[in-house]
């Protein structure tokens, strides 16, 4: 026994003379009675060998290969300037419980912590409750500097991942944090949460199957009452088959949610691809959103996002604007969309230009009671697939006015099915649009340009599908 002390006592003193040399002590769990057998509780010696790094300073705690059952309602709580390096065929799977909210891994209020490798399995599957929705897997709180990757987290309760902010210190975010490479699969609610935090990335994961309670996204960032999620960075990843959204950002007020969403792929989510509501200045930038639900890219309740450059195919709407103000929708393709390419729905100050809409089912670019936006520059044809002359290719409706309708290139195609007119000012409560300048060379099956608005200005150059230009349509 005095030997035994011994030793413990010079492995802490040698623990200590490396302690500011972050990530220099490596302490394996296995040495502090973990079995990793699939049977017994390991909870304890995972956090015995946590302690024992972050006491001495900081170091790697190491999960050999293995079945590690945990506790998730005790959980693992990480530390400061902590690593747990999980190896590949290792898997930390939650014991059966019947809490509303645990954490196979928990942090709060700390710093400098690493997961880093390996599985990590809930107990959705053995849960003995049925409320509740925040049983997650990776569960941090109000942690600075934090870096989670190639983790795969699957079947929990709540949450794959959860990033948050520490209510009592005082509402502290996490910050400064990397979510890479990580797979999140069969997750009850969401497979991954931000909700209030500061600078996070999260790159090249798969986010998939989301399934069991609502919002269930693959992705949602989403704040409550006095949290902000700024300068967030969603780029790389894969979004598929979320019963929710791809990606939801859904803010408590305007303004509490700054992100760039970039160069993603949602496809075969039973929502949208990628959902905005209630946020401003959000930019959503080369992702391809196919194949989902509803539509590829949504914009609702918002003000100043930024859509750009996306590839939006085979949706129900490739782009939805809806009640929303000074939206830029510039340089998308959506194409062979069920419905609409791009749809502007009670909003105002829209920007839509250079976009290539075309092969959609009904109508290419529609305006619905919306006010001084612009439509130009745009490539609109061969739309209205699903029936003959019944769609149009560009379209202003339902009290749609002051808007600017220019320099349009639009075409009816080839195929069986053809749009019915070029532009169409459809209703007699649109009010003081402008039309100028837009090609409509054979840009219906039946006309080029069709007004049954009111006080609508047709500036010079147009040219009506007969190949006449003229300041009146045909």
């Amino acid at each position: 026994m005095a030997q035994a002390s011994e030793n413990i006592a010079k492995q802490y003193s040698t623990a200590l003379a490396i302690s500011k040399i972050w990530g220099n002590l490596i302490v394996n769990v296995k040495d502090y009675g973990a079995k990793g057998d699939g049977k017994k509780d390991d909870t304890a010696a995972f956090q015995a060998a946590v302690d024992f790094a972050y006491g001495a300073g900081g170091g790697t705690v190491v999960a050999p290969p293995g079945t590690y059952m945990i506790d998730a309602v005790t959980s693992v709580y990480l530390k400061s300037n902590v690593t747990l390096q999980i190896d590949s065929s290792a898997t930390l799977k939650a014991l059966g419980n019947s809490s509303t909210v645990y954490g196979v891994l928990r942090a709060t209020t700390a710093s400098n912590i690493r997961i880093i490798g390996g599985n990590i399995v809930g107990e959705r599957n053995e849960h003995t409750g049925s409320t509740g929705e925040q049983g997650h897997g990776i569960y941090m709180k109000g942690v600075d500097n934090l870096l989670i990757e190639g983790v795969k987290v699957t079947n929990c309760w709540g949450d794959g991942i959860y990033l948050g902010g520490d209510l009592l210190t005082p509402n502290k975010p996490t910050s400064e944090a990397r979510v890479i490479n990580c797979i999140c699969d069969n997750n009850r609610r969401q497979g991954m949460s931000i909700t209030h935090a500061k600078n996070v990335t999260v790159e090249g994961c798969i986010f998939s199957n989301t399934n069991g309670t609502a919002p269930e996204s693959g992705l949602d960032i989403e704040t409550n009452t006095a949290e902000s999620c700024t300068g967030i960075i969603v780029s790389g990843n894969i979004f598929t088959g979320n019963r929710g959204n791809g990606v939801e950002l859904s803010g408590d007020v305007a303004g509490d949610i700054k992100a760039i969403i970039s160069n993603n792929y949602c496809a075969n989510n039973l929502k949208n691809g990628i959902s905005s509501t209630l946020t401003s200045r959000i930019t959503i930038s080369g992702n391809t959103c196919e194949s989902n639900t509803a539509a590829g890219i949504r914009v609702a309740n918002s003000t100043d996002n930024v859509v750009s450059g996306n590839v939006c195919e085979q949706n129900q709407n490739g782009v939805l604007v809806t009640a929303s103000q000074r939206a830029a929708v510039t340089g998308n393709v959506a194409a062979f969309n069920t419905s609409y390419g791009i749809q502007v729905n009670v909003a105002d100050n829209t920007s839509i230009n250079s976009n290539n809409i075309h092969d959609n089912g009904q109508t290419g670019i529609q305006l619905i009671t919306a006010t001084d936006c612009i439509v130009s520059a745009n490539d609109v044809y061969a739309n209205s697939t699903t029936t003959d002359t019944t769609f149009f290719n560009i379209e202003l409706k339902t009290g749609s006015s002051n808007n600017a309708v220019l320099g349009n290139v639009v075409r009816a195609g080839t195929a069986a099915n053809n749009p019915r007119r070029g532009i169409y000012i459809s209703s007699a409560d649109c009010n003081a649009n402008l039309v100028s300048n837009n090609d409509c060379l054979s840009g219906g099956d039946t006309t080029g340009i069709t007004n049954s608005g009111t006080n609508t200005l047709f500036g010079a150059g147009n040219r009506n599908k007969d190949g006449t230009f003229s300041t009146t349509p045909n």
